[in-house]
């Protein structure tokens, strides 16, 4: 730390170098020879149990929870598409299924809690290590909506460390290596013989990107408007239908609001990336709620809210009287912006034709 004033800096100075090998080896593309180097280095082992019988059932059953472990072999892409909630990107939907395909001895070193994490040690130093704690919504990582924490760097006397479960502690990338490395390295390039991370992502997202052309059902793209204004109505969508389920899905590309009037015009963009700009989400399937329905006090009233299926990450519950007064309050200001919102009906009114 430097001063900005032209005064003598008074405090210590003090430096801590990160080891940053294993992001180079990655940006590299030679992750798997700086992980074969580690392994081969000897391990001091201090006769401690890393984790215990208990810990090892909890985790277990967790991640059973979470989606891990329901596919016995790679899963199809039909059947990750099914478990999407939110609109997820080609990328993101390619990041679910390399997770789900990860055995259970890999998925041990991806997570942990916090007691566990307490025990790392740096430079023989306790070090604060923070991670957030995995949802009980059962969905593979990424996780995109899940709980902040609770504290700040450092636990104290009035925040202790539960024993949730946390993480990925360990990123996607090294663990593709490790599963790699363990299987005999089969995916390896055979005119250079390493195994490329950023290769095999690549290639994921290609098959999956094929497989959803295939149950692609092409539609007329919409009229282009002349508002600069990012526009739903300038996206060119499409409608899935699983072949192994009734539940349709539809993908649309959002106009980035980059560039200038006429690269909207005609359809420019600065960086363009199939993989990222493609969303991919669910159509929810669920019949109209009337609010006259005295048993509908849950959360099911929120089903006609938006043409995307959703799924809330909270128990079940029942609204009492006052709180059904205000949901019908807001539902009715809620629908006027709708009904004001053309470019919004349009969007819905193309999902429905497509999908009915």
């Amino acid at each position: 730390m430097y001063s900005l004033v032209d005064e003598e800096y008074k405090f210590p100075r003090r430096f801590k170098y990160l080891k940053l090998d294993y992001l180079c080896g990655y940006l590299n593309g030679n992750l798997d020879e700086v992980l074969d180097d580690k392994i081969k280095i000897p391990y001091n082992d201090q006769g401690k149990e890393l984790f215990s019988s208990e810990f090892h059932e909890t985790l277990c059953k967790k991640l059973h929870a979470c989606g891990f472990g329901k596919f016995r072999s790679s899963p199809a892409v039909t059947s990750v598409l099914n478990d999407i909630s939110l609109p997820a990107s080609i990328h993101e939907v390619v990041l679910k299924r390399l997770w789900s395909d990860l055995p259970i001895e890999l998925l041990q070193l991806a997570f942990s809690n916090n007691s566990e994490i307490l025990e790392v040690l740096v430079d023989k130093n306790r070090v604060a290590l923070e991670f957030s704690v995995v949802p009980d919504l059962s969905q593979l990582p990424p996780f995109i909506l899940r709980k902040s924490s609770c504290r700040s760097n450092k636990w104290s006397q009035k925040v202790q460390p539960g024993d949730a479960l946390v993480g990925p502690v360990l990123p996607l990338p090294v663990l593709l290596a490790l599963h790699e490395y363990r299987n005999g390295c089969p995916n390896s390039d055979e005119n250079s013989g390493r195994f490329s991370v950023e290769a095999e992502i690549n290639r994921s997202c290609d098959e999956v990107m094929q497989v959803t052309g295939e149950l692609a059902v092409s539609i007329s793209e919409a009229e282009i408007v002349d508002n600069p204004v990012t526009s739903l109505a300038n996206d060119g969508d499409e409608t899935w239908r699983s072949s192994q389920k009734s539940k349709p899905f539809f993908s649309y590309q959002p106009v980035a609001a980059k560039g200038s009037p006429l690269d909207h015009t005609q359809g420019k963009s600065v960086y363009k990336d199939d993989r990222f700009d493609t969303l991919i989400s669910k159509v929810s399937d669920k019949k109209h709620v009337s609010n006259d329905n005295q048993d509908n006090v849950g959360l099911e009233l929120f089903d006609d809210l938006c043409p995307v299926e959703l799924r809330f990450d909270a128990c079940s519950l029942k609204f009492e009287q006052k709180e059904l007064e205000a949901y019908c309050k807001l539902k009715g200001e809620f629908l006027k912006w709708q009904k004001s919102f053309d470019l919004y009906q349009e969007f819905c009114s193309r999902i429905e034709s497509k999908s009915s």
